[in-house]
């Protein structure tokens, strides 16, 4: 399994190198065998700028996926990081069901690595 924790350390500093001003924490959630990242990132006075929700090999499979992103969408911008190889399905499932402010990304995209 892709390691979630390290693709969240690799995207905030990446953030952070592009906007030294903003602030970034991450919280890994878990759901029966998989987890994913959820990486949030704040302006200097601690306002959500926006949530980037990364998504294991694993975790972007889960039936409640879309459901979880309009949630988020309500409240602040989202974006959604996927393994390269669920993209095209994910955005699928987003076309029909989701919120159209939500941006999709894939690993290569953002120049991540995935390591187990």
């Amino acid at each position: 399994m892709v390691d979630a924790e390290d693709l969240a350390f690799q995207r905030m500093e990446m953030i952070q190198t592009e906007n030294p001003g903003a602030m970034t924490k991450h919280d890994i959630e878990e759901n029966e065998d998989t987890e994913w990242a959820v990486v949030t990132i704040e302006d200097e006075s601690g306002g959500n700028l926006s949530i980037e929700v990364i998504e294991s090999d694993t975790s972007w499979k889960r039936s409640d996926l879309i459901d979880r992103y309009n949630e988020l969408a309500e409240d602040v911008e989202i974006a959604v990081i996927l393994p390269d190889e669920a993209f095209d399905e994910v955005a699928s499932r987003l076309a029909k069901e989701g919120s159209p402010n939500i941006e999709l990304l894939s690993y290569s995209d953002l120049g991540l690595i995935p390591r187990g």
